[in-house]
C-alpha cells in the first residue's frame, strides 16, 4: 500500500510507524493505518507477520 501526498501529486510513500513500548503489534498495525491512512482497522482483514529477504 502506497499513499499519495496533500502537497505533491507527484509524491508518493510508504506508510509508516512502529510499535510503542508494550504494545501488542496488531494493536500497533490498527494505530498507524489510523494515523497514516485515516483508515479503520474493522474496514481490513488485519494480518500481522514479518518477512524479511
Amino acid at each position: 500500500m502506497i499513499r499519495r501526498h496533500s502537497y505533491a501529486d507527484d509524491c508518493w510513500t510508504l506508510p509508516g510507524g512502529g510499535v510503542e513500548a508494550g504494545e501488542p503489534r496488531g494493536d500497533a498495525a490498527s494505530r498507524e493505518l489510523q494515523e497514516e491512512l485515516g483508515l479503520s482497522a474493522e474496514e481490513w482483514e488485519l494480518n500481522v507477520g514479518l518477512e524479511f529477504s
